[in-house]
């Protein structure tokens, strides 16, 4: 089966095959395969249940543009209008959100905590497109984000179902074999990856405060 330039082979017996389900990444990794699913060091679960009205928020809704592509520890973050209404589903501060349209791109990113931005602690962060959250059993959230945008996690990734506009389920998403180091080379990486992140995050917002201060001392 190809998908998005990769391709892979696998053979099951006939007792393996599930009545009704022709999905082929089902079946993609044989029974004696020894890497570990993804849900084996982290629980993926969908970002719904209750919404906050807009007021309750400093930000207008995450969607993917506001993700960069590359390697970047900050995504943006843009102020909301006096006058923005409605009702968005939300998450805490330091959550790892994986975006499940067209997965296979890698929409994934680590909302900061407050006081990296200048912000109350345990501020909240609406979201407006499809996320599910992934909450790694260790915690070690900025590694996770770096290996679930790593090209070899992506390729693994099921293309989904849903036509020009395919998402992936959070099923197929915990079945995915991971490779990954142990915990406590995990945890080096993690840390100097959230040290970097503290400090982009500081730097992106003083460098919104300038253009602020220059927007408003030469508006025409």
């Amino acid at each position: 089966m190809k998908k998005n330039g990769f391709t892979f082979i696998t053979i099951h017996s006939s007792d393996k095959i599930t009545s009704g389900v022709w999905n082929p990444y089902n079946y993609k990794y044989s029974q004696d395969n020894d890497l570990l699913p993804f849900s084996d060091f982290a629980d993926i679960v969908k970002v719904n249940g209750k919404k906050g009205e807009m007021k309750f928020f400093d930000y207008t809704p995450i969607e993917y543009k506001h993700i960069p592509k590359g390697d970047l520890l900050t995504f943006t973050l843009e102020d909301k209008n006096l006058h923005s209404k409605g009702k968005y589903s939300f998450v805490d501060e330091n959550t790892l959100l994986f975006g499940t349209m067209r997965a296979y791109l890698g929409n994934a990113c680590v909302t900061p905590i407050g006081n990296w931005i200048q912000k109350r602690k345990g501020i909240k962060f609406a979201v407006n497109s499809e996320f599910v959250k992934i909450q790694p059993f260790d915690n070690l959230k900025y590694f996770w984000w770096a290996y679930v945008k790593s090209d070899m996690f992506l390729r693994e990734m099921p293309t989904g179902s849903g036509g020009t506009r395919p998402r992936v389920s959070p099923d197929l998403i915990k079945d995915i074999r991971v490779n990954v180091p142990a915990e406590k080379e995990r945890k080096k990486i993690n840390e100097s990856l959230k040290n970097l992140a503290q400090s982009a995050w500081s730097n992106y917002i003083q460098g919104k405060e300038v253009l602020k201060r220059i927007n408003a001392g030469y508006a025409g």
